[in-house]
């Protein structure tokens, strides 16, 4: 991210955001792209949720307070 702030200005107004992300959105395979990386961030998400649980079953499953 540093190199890339050396040689791209980032948009400053509302007028350059919006062409930013109309181009942005124009790209090709944006949206397949996107796609892939958010099933890939949901199943990270749930086999780490999913280990973190198992945990915590196997350290605390067996015990009972009243």
């Amino acid at each position: 991210m540093h190199v890339l702030n050396q040689f791209y200005e980032w948009p400053k107004t509302r007028s350059e955001y919006n062409i930013f992300f109309k181009e942005v959105l124009r790209l090709p395979d944006f949206w397949s792209e996107l796609n892939k990386k958010l099933i890939y961030g949901l199943v990270t998400a749930g086999g780490d949720t999913a280990l973190k649980l198992a945990a915590w079953q196997h350290i605390y499953g067996g015990t009972w307070s009243p």
